[in-house]
């Protein structure tokens, strides 16, 4: 294989409690000020119980002195919109971009494929899922030189694996990269194994993708359809792990002898 093979916050309302003024008649005022005629006795109490009612200590409860309570409310209100501003601004910090790999560099901020339900099954179909599923973070890692993911999925005795991003992460150490779309994997036809293990034979579809070095555009190789591929995989504790991948080579017929 050559070096370039394949959250609503909550927001406290302010109430005001100020007391409704009660008015008081002219006789009320009246006879505060000890300027009224003489009048009834009845209308005298009528006027002095209109009186108390606007002075007691139960209205005088209700009074709030000037600024009081609203002062307090305001406080609480800036105390909360410097919290809140806080938080929004958190909030507002924006996503990175994803940048796909393109002849400028390799792909920055793309989501890793997500590994489908399938791979934690025990069964040939949850085998099926996981290799297709490790080709899709390889060329993931291609783009965008991240090998991590396609690491988790390779079991730690793939040889064929770790040989292929090794040359992944060659590429990128000289300051290359690749740009390429996904393969496609088909006409799986897995088996049980005698070591407990499934695997078998697949056709994959590999994609077009342009190869850099050095910061320099270096090629670009054409997909080939119908490759032949043999996988194996084991079942973990952790789902289906990739125990060998390889392209197999077509063999040349040297003709017939004789």
């Amino acid at each position: 294989m050559t070096r370039f093979g394949v959250a609503p916050r909550n927001t406290r309302e302010l109430q005001n409690r100020n007391g409704k003024g009660r008015m008081v008649s002219d006789d009320a005022r009246g006879l505060s000020q000890g300027w009224i005629r003489p009048i009834t006795g009845l209308l005298l109490v009528a006027a002095l119980a209109l009186t108390s009612c606007g002075t007691g200590p139960e209205a005088a409860g209700t009074a709030e002195p000037d600024g009081g309570e609203s002062a307090s409310a305001h406080g609480g209100e800036d105390a909360d919109d410097a919290e809140g501003a806080g938080d929004a601004q958190e909030d507002e910090t924006p996503e990175p971009t994803p940048k796909p790999a393109s002849s400028e560099g390799p792909g920055e901020n793309l989501p890793v494929p997500e590994a489908p339900d399938e791979l934690y099954e025990d069964s040939h179909e949850g085998a099926e899922a996981g290799m297709r599923h490790w080709f899709d973070l390889f060329v993931y890692a291609r783009n965008t030189g991240d090998v991590g993911p396609v690491k988790d999925l390779s079991h730690e005795d793939c040889l064929s694996c770790h040989k292929m991003i090794e040359t992944v992460e060659e590429v990128f150490e000289g300051n290359g990269w690749f740009v390429q779309e996904s393969h496609k994997t088909h006409h799986v036809q897995f088996t049980d194994i005698d070591s407990g293990a499934v695997g078998g034979v697949f056709l994959l579809d590999t994609s077009d993708f342009e190869a850099y070095w050095d910061n320099e555009y270096h090629g670009t190789t054409e997909g080939t359809d119908d490759q032949v591929w043999t996988g194996h995989l084991d079942f973990t504790e952790d789902g289906w792990k990739v125990l060998s991948v390889r392209h197999e080579m077509p063999t040349q017929d040297s003709g017939e002898e004789g």
